[in-house]
């Protein structure tokens, strides 16, 4: 009886344990609140953490664009401008993806009420699928932006990921 005692008593914290590291686990596979800073088209933060959306490439914020007519704009600007327009002040949810290797923030994909934020700002043509990642995801939303010449589709642009290779900091 004596053996049992403490045996049950390991049983029960190894239970606690498994209990403990379950629940930690779920809360560090979402995010949720509001955004507090963004940061361009596709980064924000919140609640202290950066935070990347998942399956999409928005304009860095410095780049330029050209628009029909050939004139350049902040493309960059006006795509964290329309993230923050549709976001600001609003509840968001997010799962947690798995990052790139070299990936010092959360990636993640995240909704507005029912809404894919990924999708809103692909559809508007502010951020681009980056199938690298998304293996194709978001290839719908762009093809009706480009065909619609919404956005960065209105006229011609470097993509993001091309962009920041040439504009290292």
């Amino acid at each position: 009886m004596r053996k049992i005692i403490p045996l049950l008593s390991v049983c029960g914290l190894i239970v606690f344990a498994f209990a403990f590291a379950s629940h930690n686990t779920q809360a560090q596979d979402q995010l949720s609140g509001v955004i507090d800073h963004f940061t361009d088209g596709d980064s924000f933060i919140m609640q202290g953490q950066k935070v990347r959306l998942w399956g999409i490439d928005a304009p860095e914020y410095y780049q330029n664009c050209l628009d029909a007519l050939g004139k350049e704009y902040p493309c960059g600007k006006q795509s964290r401008q329309f993230f923050e327009d549709l976001a600001r002040g609003r509840s968001v949810s997010c799962d947690i993806m798995p990052g790139a290797k070299r990936e010092s923030r959360i990636v993640a994909k995240c909704l507005l009420a029912q809404s894919d934020l990924g999708s809103e700002m692909v559809s508007a043509g502010h951020a681009i699928d980056y199938t690298y990642f998304s293996d194709g995801f978001y290839k719908s939303e762009e093809r009706a932006a480009k065909s619609g010449q919404k956005g960065i589709w209105q006229g011609a642009f470097t993509e993001p990921y091309q962009w920041r290779k040439q504009n290292k900091r």
